[in-house]
């Protein structure tokens, strides 16, 4: 069996990350439980303000208050609790989370006033971060190969929990009440906490995944290679070195990391805006402004969404990316994403307007995966908790920015929300996919300037070496020290280097050094075909 071979069957052997199993179920369920604990309480929220807001006319600006300060504590707190995951490991940051969970519940359930209302929600912008510490954990434990697989189940873990959250805590409200309903969410959030301190693995502790070195950096290395003997000898040094541990990269953070924060903001506001809009657009376009026809609608839209929640990541995500591969997927989610918002603008029929939901919802998750992925091709290990927390800092950002954009283009013109939002997932796509595919474009540059490199020195190394042309010009063969020795021009009448085994660019910097007023008198003294190698 060659080494491919076996390869190949460890590679079926192996079907999880080196961590195990069972510390990959345990940190997708304690997000699964820590979401949806959350998503009971958010299908209560409007009652909770309900009850500690006597004025109903205020009750829809109390609500925008909430969400905004909510919005603005968790913007400034998830890169800190980022940083934090990545100094104080991911364990104790997911049972800080849980534990906030836990206690934001239980000041909702007891609250009396607004401002108890708000101290609940602020707990749990505080310490809700379980969604960052599971990618950082992801991120951790599989290989860049692996990763894109492992992150698509957060997405469905989040599915899940949005798509039976809400049901969850609707029925308990109704059979038992608010107050009892956001009890039952505390206890729920402190089991989590249970079985994350008792069963939860830490992932930094972990054997390190193997890291696939950039594409680029390979081909920078096969061009540095076959200079002379002895770099030869030092480009196979490097060869071999490339299937041992890379070096670790000198900063936190490559620039190209904020081009995937700052995309993020242009997709990350597709629910909220949608959520907005929508419900309004249908009420008024397909329902003769009935209202409680326009939220069944409504609630059919949400139903295709969280169809999508589950059957993408579940099923459809694996074997479309073995069809198509990463980048594929980045191009379908683009396409899918903005053709569907394009057809909710134009749907003639409730009908086609669901299909075009459907279609964006599909789109979305097929984009999901793709910034995680990304965002730890360009940031060290050590700041994967970081990264992650920024990453979600800008998306709450774009969340709160967005709306505000929105509602007058809305108010003049409500079709014209959605192209909008389509050109938003446009342009994160095509960030995306440039991003996907410049490693790959800086590979193929590096080993074609490599190849056109190999083909010069074996053509300089096959011809004689010439000591004199016609008694006038000498040269000298240039050995491996000589890399800085120039043309000279003294007593004779021309002295030139005979550059032998050097690469393109030592003999482009030799003709550069040739005083332009002596290039004509040796073309013409020595002939264009013997000197245009040097001067060109």
């Amino acid at each position: 069996m060659g080494a491919e071979d076996e390869e190949a069957e460890e590679g079926r052997r192996r079907v999880w990350p080196q961590i195990g199993r069972g510390a990959i179920i345990i940190v997708y369920f304690a997000l699964l439980m820590d979401v949806t604990t959350a998503a009971i309480r958010i299908a209560l929220f409007r009652s909770m303000v309900d009850a500690v807001e006597p004025d109903v006319s205020l009750v829809p600006m109390r609500i925008g208050q909430v969400s905004s300060i909510s919005a603005a504590v968790e913007t400034v707190m998830s890169p800190l609790s980022g940083a934090l995951s990545d100094r104080f490991g991911r364990r104790n940051m997911m049972m800080v989370s849980t534990l906030g969970s836990s206690a934001s519940a239980f000041i909702l359930g007891s609250s009396r006033t607004f401002g108890e209302v708000i101290a609940g929600r602020v707990v749990n912008s505080l310490s809700g971060s379980s969604a960052s510490v599971t990618q950082a954990f992801i991120a951790d434990v599989t290989t860049q190969a692996e990763r894109p697989d492992y992150m698509v189940m957060i997405t469905a873990a989040v599915g899940v929990a949005f798509t039976f959250g809400p049901i969850i805590g609707g029925r308990l409200n109704k059979e038992f009440g608010l107050r009892a309903t956001c009890y039952v969410s505390t206890s729920l959030a402190f089991i989590n906490f249970l079985l994350v301190m008792i069963f939860m693995k830490e992932s930094r502790k972990a054997p390190a995944a193997p890291q696939v070195t950039e594409p680029g950096q390979q081909g920078a290395q096969a061009a540095e290679g076959g200079q002379s003997s002895g770099a030869q000898a030092q480009g196979s040094a490097e060869a071999a070195g490339d299937n041992a541990e890379p070096p670790k990269p000198t900063r936190q953070f490559s620039p190209i990391i904020w081009v995937l924060f700052t995309a993020n903001m242009f997709v990350s506001p597709l629910s909220v805006v949608f959520e907005v809009c929508a419900n309004v657009f249908l009420t008024d376009k397909f329902c003769g402004g009935d209202r409680k026809e326009g939220a069944e609608l409504f609630s059919k839209c949400y139903s295709c969404i969280g169809f999508s929640l589950l059957f993408i990541p579940l099923f459809a995500y694996k074997p479309l990316k073995k069809l198509v591969g990463f980048t594929g997927t980045i191009i379908l989610g683009g396409v899918a994403g903005s053709l569907g918002l394009i057809l909710n603008a134009a749907a003639p029929t409730p009908t086609l307007f669901l299909c075009g939901t459907m279609l964006w919802a599909v789109g979305f998750q097929l984009l999901g995966p793709a910034v995680p992925v990304l965002l730890t091709q360009h940031a060290a290990p050590s700041a994967f908790g970081k990264a992650f927390g920024l990453y979600r800092s800008f998306g709450n950002m774009g969340r709160v920015i967005a709306p505000n954009i929105v509602t007058p283009i809305f108010a003049y013109n409500r079709q014209a929300v959605f192209y909008f939002m389509a050109c938003g997932v446009l342009i994160m796509s095509s960030i995306l996919y440039g991003v996907t595919v410049w490693p790959s474009m800086k590979k193929s540059a590096a080993e074609a300037e490599a190849r056109d490199d190999a083909a010069e020195e074996d053509e300089f190394e096959k011809e004689p070496q010439r000591t004199s042309l016609n008694g006038r010009l000498f040269g000298r063969q240039a050995s491996a020290a000589s890399d800085t020795d120039l043309l000279q021009f003294g007593n004779l009448e021309g002295q030139v280097l005979t550059l032998g085994s050097r690469k393109r660019a030592m003999r482009r910097s030799v003709s550069e050094d040739l005083p332009r007023s002596t290039r004509p008198m040796l073309m013409e003294q020595h002939g264009e075909t013997e000197m245009s190698k040097t001067f060109h």
